[in-house]
């Protein structure tokens, strides 16, 4: 099942930029726009601060409704959390490890909150709400378990597909006709498919990339001129 999902990923994002490609003059047409940032995903329950780098392309003709698409690279970082050994639950365990450097796909759907064809001000302020797939990572690349010889209630899967949705609020900062900084902060609620102890009922699953903030900031890019 998790490898369908993530073959239905991957058509997704092949099928979207292709389709982008297909009409014409992809580069030059009015409205299109590139994001390059950063953002910052504040994990729970242990999972830390993931750092990410972002690229988005998307379309922005100048009325209340946009969008955009993200593919962005999840930096690798330690995490940490506490259970207990399955055959003495008054024994504490503790899991540490790394996470595995990740690529996420993404779809932001946005509305500005003020009729920006009908306004000179530099701030765009504007609702959003997306949805993620990882195509690479939100799996552990390695881990310890402490006492050694503990079998932990609460386990790790290397084996696990995730997804995602978000929403939240952002602002963009006109700069000049062709660039701007855009800001956004939300939360994302993330789920995991696995089939690791599936049927054992004893055992549950730590998500490595978990339901969490998150925080971006990058300079946008706006085409100019004729064409739809």
């Amino acid at each position: 099942m998790k490898k369908i999902y993530f073959g239905i990923a991957i058509l997704v994002a092949c099928s979207s930029v292709q389709a982008q490609y297909k009409k014409a003059s992809f580069l030059s047409k009015s409205g299109r726009t590139y994001d390059i940032g950063f953002a910052g995903h504040f994990l729970s329950g242990g999972g830390g601060t993931v750092p990410g780098i972002y690229y988005s392309y998307g379309r922005d003709k100048g009325k209340r409704i946009f969008h955009w698409f993200d593919l962005e690279v999840l930096l690798p970082t330690k995490f940490k959390y506490n259970t207990v050994d399955k055959s003495d639950l008054e024994t504490p365990v503790t899991v540490t490890g790394k996470s595995k450097l990740g690529l996420v796909y993404r779809y932001n759907f946005a509305c500005y909150l003020t009729n920006v064809e009908n306004t000179e001000s530099k701030f765009k302020p504007f609702i959003t709400a997306g949805i993620n797939f990882l195509l690479l990572g939100g799996n552990p690349q390695s881990a310890e378990i402490s006492p050694s010889y503990a079998d932990p209630v609460k386990m790790l899967t290397y084996d696990a597909f995730s997804y995602g949705a978000n929403a939240g609020l952002g602002c963009i900062y006109t700069l000049s006709e062709k660039i701007g900084i855009k800001a956004i902060a939300g939360y994302n609620l993330q789920g995991q498919l696995s089939s690791d102890y599936n049927n054992q009922e004893e055992y549950s699953v730590y998500k490595v990339y978990s339901n969490h903030p998150y925080v971006g900031v990058g300079v946008r890019f706006v085409m100019t001129g004729d064409g739809e």
